[in-house]
C-alpha cells in the first residue's frame, strides 16, 4: 500500500492569501494541528502548524506573510505505507502531504484515516493469539520463530518488533492464527524462548468451565 492510496478527503487546504483566522477555524472544524499551504500552481508550500499560528500577532493578515514558520511534512506518492507512518510518527502531525517528486500537491493523509486503514489490515481483522518474545537481538531469527510455531501447525499472520529499554534486548510480537497458544507457548519455553505477554482464549480452561457449567446444571435438575 502506497501514500496515494492513503489520501483521505478529511484534510482541508488553504492558500497563502488565506489569514490566520480562517487556518484556525478549520484546524479546530477538522481537529487538525497542521494544514497544507497550496500555492496557485498547486505546489506544497508547507504546512502550517497550530503552535506557529499561536505566535502570530495579527490573524488577519494573509498566511504568505508568515511562511518563514511553515515546516516540510510530506511523503512522495509511491512511498509505502511504513514510511507514511514513520514520518507521520516523527512529525507529531495530524495529517501529512502527499506530493509529486515535482512537489505538486496530490492531497493528503489524516491520522484518523491512516488509522483505519491500519485496523482493517488482516493482522488486526483475523482472528487469533497474540504472544510477545523478549530476546537479546544477536539472538533473533525469523526463520527458527516460524518453525516453531508451524511445527504446531499454526501460521503467522503478522508481527512486528521494538525496542527493549535495555538496549541488547528486543521485543518480537506474533499475530498467530489460533485462538488457544498453549501448544506454541510450551514448545517456545522448550527451545528456551522468554514470554514477556501472551493474549489468547486457553480451550482447556473452557474444558472445564463447560463441564463445571453441565454440573451446576445436573444438580439444579
Amino acid at each position: 500500500m502506497i501514500a496515494k492510496e492513503l489520501i483521505s478527503d478529511d484534510v482541508p487546504e488553504i492558500s497563502p492569501s488565506d489569514n490566520g483566522q480562517k487556518a484556525s477555524t478549520l484546524m479546530d472544524e477538522f481537529r487538525m494541528t497542521h494544514l497544507p499551504v497550496i500555492n496557485g500552481q498547486n505546489q506544497l508550500l508547507g504546512m502550517l502548524s497550530e503552535s506557529a499560528l499561536f505566535d502570530v500577532d495579527d490573524w488577519d493578515a494573509p498566511v504568505e506573510s508568515y511562511k518563514s514558520t511553515l515546516v516540510d511534512i510530506s511523503v512522495k506518492e509511491n512511498d509505502h505505507i511504513f514510511t507514511v507512518i514513520k514520518q507521520m510518527g516523527e512529525s507529531n502531525s495530524s495529517c501529512i502531504a502527499v506530493v509529486s517528486e515535482k512537489k505538486q500537491f496530490i492531497g493528503a493523509i489524516s491520522i484518523y484515516h491512516l488509522m483505519k486503514i491500519i485496523s482493517q489490515l488482516a493482522l488486526f481483522q483475523d482472528h487469533g493469539g497474540i504472544l510477545e518474545l523478549e530476546m537479546n537481538i544477536i539472538d533473533y531469527s525469523l526463520s527458527e520463530i516460524a518453525n516453531i510455531v508451524e511445527s504446531n501447525n499454526a501460521k503467522i499472520l503478522g508481527m512486528y518488533i521494538r525496542n527493549h529499554p535495555d538496549s541488547r534486548k528486543i521485543h518480537v510480537a506474533l499475530k498467530i492464527n489460533k485462538s488457544d497458544l498453549s501448544a506454541v507457548v510450551q514448545t517456545f519455553e522448550r527451545y528456551e524462548y522468554t514470554i514477556a505477554a501472551r493474549f489468547y482464549q486457553n480451550n482447556e480452561n473452557d474444558d472445564l468451565q463447560n463441564r463445571y457449567d453441565n454440573l451446576m446444571n445436573y444438580l439444579n435438575i
